[in-house]
This record gives structure tokens, sequence and C-alpha cells, in this order.
């Protein structure tokens, strides 16, 4: 929103407040939708603002619709997972004519600007360009240390932290730590974040599609004090979790995002099965475009 990171958008990590929208095909099946202005809403876009929504595909196409046509369709401008509960974001347009200069089909980055103007999109160039005639690189406004390429943090569905390999204090180190075994306490990199890790009802920890490991509080009250994490090597802040396991070993679970709840957790997420193993990279685990 206006160049600040809100999230990531995969099923997941969808905000708990976001309601399925359940949609009828011809066949008779039942599919699972979501509302665009719903999903806007619920990351704090004030959709009475909004003046412009640029949703972005495959090969830098860029779809743009005024706010007034994102509120005039809320009901109807809808998107699924190409996977149904898994897989990319893909829009499912209205039938009634929306004003929209192209459609896309799967979405590489959502933009909403409230505040801001949005820069110059060139349809032929397939980029932005600033007042200047400059051309933009990656998403207009955003801040390269506000970057997402680090582990993602969720507070009760609301992105508080992306995990920055540099910016890690040392309040955070772990009791373990070691130059030649650099470990962090994930308790308090958690705390550093605003989670007051013991109010924490449920922890799962998250790669690409999976859930890996999910605690309940009585799970994370026994397993705190010796949770800790480490980096992945090459990475900017990937991280990978270590939790103690019952026969005095631990695991290493390799994670794009941590989701922290002291409320209760939404029901995608409780009902997401534990993967023991996911197969290749997060990057392999959806379609290319």
């Amino acid at each position: 929103m206006d160049g600040k990171p809100k999230g990531v958008l995969r099923f997941l990590e969808l905000p708990p407040t976001l309601k399925v929208r359940p949609q009828k095909l011809q066949d008779g099946r039942e599919v699972a939708r979501y509302r665009v202005a719903e999903y806007l809403e619920s990351i704090g876009v004030d959709l009475a603002k909004l003046k412009t929504l640029h949703l972005r595909g495959g090969r830098s196409r860029v779809s743009i619709i005024p706010g007034s046509e994102v509120r005039k369709y809320k009901d109807s401008l809808l998107f699924s997972f190409t996977r149904g509960d898994s897989g990319k974001a893909r829009m499912e347009w209205p039938d009634a004519p929306i004003e929209v200069n192209t459609t896309i089909d799967t979405m590489v980055a959502v933009t909403a600007y409230v505040e801001r103007d949005p820069p110059r999109y060139d349809r032929q160039k397939r980029a932005y360009f600033d007042e200047n005639g400059e051309k933009i690189e990656g998403i207009p406004f955003a801040k390269p240390e506000e970057s997402l390429r680090g582990t993602r943090v969720y507070a009760d569905g609301k992105l508080v932290a992306s995990v920055k390999r540099k910016r890690l204090p040392d309040s955070v180190l772990a009791k373990s730590y070691t130059p030649k075994n650099p470990r962090f306490s994930l308790d308090s990199y958690l705390a550093s974040t605003g989670v007051d890790p013991a109010k924490i009802s449920t922890l799962a920890v998250v790669r690409g599609d999976f859930v890996v490991a999910r605690l309940d509080a009585a799970a994370w009250k026994k397993a705190r004090e010796k949770a800790e994490f480490s980096l992945a090597p090459g990475s900017e802040g990937r991280v990978i979790v270590h939790l103690p396991t019952a026969d005095g070993g631990e695991t290493a679970l390799p994670s794009s995002a941590l989701l922290a709840y002291s409320v209760a957790a939404p029901k995608r997420l409780l009902d997401a099965p534990v993967a023991e193993a996911v197969p290749g990279s997060e990057e392999n685990q959806v379609e290319p475009e």
C-alpha cells in the first residue's frame, strides 16, 4: 500500500478475518473465492480512499483498476488460488464490463494507492517511469530495506517484520550462540517484533504452501526456552527454525513465514496438515510465470 509492504498473497498468509466466498460453477462444483475489496480492507486499506489498484501479472503486465470500480464491483471482483488452497493467487473477473486497461490471470504483485498517486505505467514497454522519465525497478515507492526477502513474521494475521540478517540485534542471540554456530532465540526475536511470546496460543512455521510445524499454547510454553533459529546460508534473512524434540534432539525447519496468534488462529491454518517433508524449494511449490 503506497509502497509499504502489507503481506504476501498466499493461502496460509491470508488475514484471519478474510472470509471465503464460495461460488458455484456451471458444472455444479463449489469453489473457494475471495473478494479483492475485503482482502484490501483486511490489510488496512481504506476502501473509500482507494485511488487505484494495480495488479501485476506475468511478463510485467499490469491491470490498472480505478478505486471507484473496486468499490462498484466489491462483491464480484474476486480472486482464488491455482491449486485451491495453495499455488499462486489468480484473478476471477466479473462478467460485467469493469473499467480496466487489460486483464491478467495469476498475480505477481498487488499495489494499492491510497495517499499517493501511482507513477506512469507504459503498457508497450511494460514498465513504470518516474516524473523524470527514469524507469522504476520493482514496486514503486518501496524501500529496499523494507523488502520481504527474509522470513516474514505475522502477529494475529498482521505483518510485523521480515527477518534481516544485518539487523538482528545482540539481544536476540541464543544462549547456545558461538561464532561457529550462530543461533538466535526465537522467543527473544518474536518479542523484539512486538509479539508477546507469553500470550502465543498458536505458532505455525510455514514453508511456502506447507505448515511444517504448528504448536499450541502448551507445546509452545514447553519449547520456547530452547526454540532457536539460524539463517540459511547465502540468504538475506531466510530462517531455519530449530525446535526441541521429545527424544532430546531438535528439528531443523526452513521457513518462509512465522505465524503467531494470541487470538484464535484461522480454521484454514488449524486444518492444514503438518508436512513431515516438503518436496523441493519454496520456489518450486508454485507454478512458474
